[in-house]
């Protein structure tokens, strides 16, 4: 079970000057709007999300993208609107989440599908978020990182569900 500590670690590690502190911020907002929902399996929704993050953090993406991570299904799970997000979290975050939830309404075959796609999306949100140059600030292209991601997001979601 990844833990929020586990993912700041790992964004200090390679980025030691980070403001982790909107990371931090996106998690108990997250935890908060999602209180009380469980997956299917029975753990708490939260764990998606965070899930989600590590697998960033392991990519060295910069914090606002592992920020919207912890907050890419408020939008459609929650009360949260885009307005809240953007005076909370700022434009950058609040687009990426806006362009997540917006791929996010296409239809998928099986389940591990749908969940590589969701991890695709978050990429491609993150990459159209003006050609972010800080996607390619530790060594990874926005290009590399949607290649590498479905890969990794498959193998996570099959191997757990």
């Amino acid at each position: 079970m990844i833990r929020l500590n586990d993912i700041v670690d790992q964004v200090l590690a390679y980025h030691p000057e980070a403001d982790v502190s909107l990371i931090e911020k996106a998690y108990v907002y997250s935890a908060k709007a999602h209180a009380g929902q469980v997956r299917l399996s029975g753990e708490p929704y939260l764990m998606h999300p965070l899930e989600v993050a590590g697998i960033l953090a392991k990519m060295k993406l910069d914090v606002f993208s592992i920020a919207s991570s912890l907050l890419h299904d408020t939008l459609e799970d929650t009360e949260t609107n885009l307005d809240d997000l953007n005076r909370l979290f700022g434009d950058e975050v609040s687009q990426i989440v806006d362009g997540v939830t917006k791929i996010g309404r296409f239809e998928y075959g099986s389940y591990e599908e749908r969940q590589a796609e969701n991890m695709r999306k978050m990429i491609l949100a993150m990459a159209s978020q003006h050609a972010h140059p800080r996607l390619s600030r530790h060594g990874k292209t926005a290009a590399h990182c949607a290649g590498d991601f479905g890969h990794l997001c498959a193998t996570s979601w099959k191997a757990r569900y």
